[in-house]
């Protein structure tokens, strides 16, 4: 079905519902959140190459008169944030997003207050990210793609999970795969699980930029992130460009820069 036909679908479904549980992968202050749909056999997404979309997510405010209008947008009491799908799209049942929460976060506050049963309100899902650069088949042009750098930073990398995902599994694609993440310390590096297992095929390779400087950044257990190159460096154009030199990675190749939804 078209992106239209489904938003209504889920609007028809009563919305997706159930914050049910969180799971591994995220960590102090970025959570996973599953949701459960209305019946076992839903569906989210109308097919495996939807990748990337994501969510509109209604929060209703108990009280909002002392919220300054400059401060946040409030539309019949209540406010909305986007978030990416993190599950797959042959997902049935359920489905998960990454939440990453903020101490004075006005969402933050009403997210941390979830219980197991409680209903979310959910609209999409929207975006034409895939859409970008696979053919309608949903297989990666490979007549412009040889190598494909994909550069993020914190939550931005919950729709790069799905791409990587759907190439890998595609025993047909030899395409060379790079991920950069941007984390603070190498504590904050979020779905580490699920990477460390991309990283045993043969055309992906992952490296961590840590952001915090060398004299407050305790010493990286180095059998631990085995799997990944290590760069205790904050990313900024000259870091990507000795990068991208020293790993002899043409610039004529295409970086895909995830939205970073919050």
């Amino acid at each position: 079905r078209s992106g239209g036909d489904m938003e209504e679908a889920v609007r028809r479904r009563g919305d997706s519902k159930e914050a049910a549980r969180m799971h591994e992968g995220g960590t102090n202050d970025t959570l996973i959140y599953q949701f459960e749909l209305p019946y076992a056999t839903a569906r989210l997404l109308p097919n495996k190459f939807a990748i990337g979309q994501h969510l509109i997510l209604r929060l209703v405010l108990e009280n909002h008169s002392d919220i300054a209008e400059d401060q946040i947008q409030v539309t019949n009491g209540s406010i909305t944030r986007q978030y990416t799908i993190l599950s797959s799209p042959s997902a049935q049942g359920y489905f998960d997003i990454m939440i990453k929460l903020y101490n004075d976060g006005i969402a933050s506050q009403i997210i941390r207050r979830w219980k197991v049963g409680d209903i979310a309100e959910f609209r999409g899902p929207f975006g034409e990210f895939a859409e970008r650069f696979l053919t309608s088949s949903g297989k990666l042009n490979r007549t412009e793609f040889g190598h494909v750098v994909m550069l993020v930073a914190g939550t931005g990398i919950a729709p790069m999970i799905q791409l990587i995902k759907s190439l890998l599994d595609d025993e047909d694609c030899d395409i060379k795969l790079q991920l950069l993440c941007s984390f603070r310390t190498s504590s904050d590096i979020l779905l580490e699980k699920e990477l460390r297992g991309f990283a045993e095929f043969w055309n992906f390779k992952i490296s961590y930029f840590i952001s915090q400087s060398n004299a407050e950044l305790p010493a990286i257990p180095p059998v631990k992130f085995h799997y990944a190159n290590i760069i205790q460096k904050r990313i900024n154009n000259e870091i990507l460009s000795e990068y991208f030199a020293s790993h002899k990675i043409d610039l004529k190749f295409y970086i895909f820069q995830s939205r970073i939804l919050i």
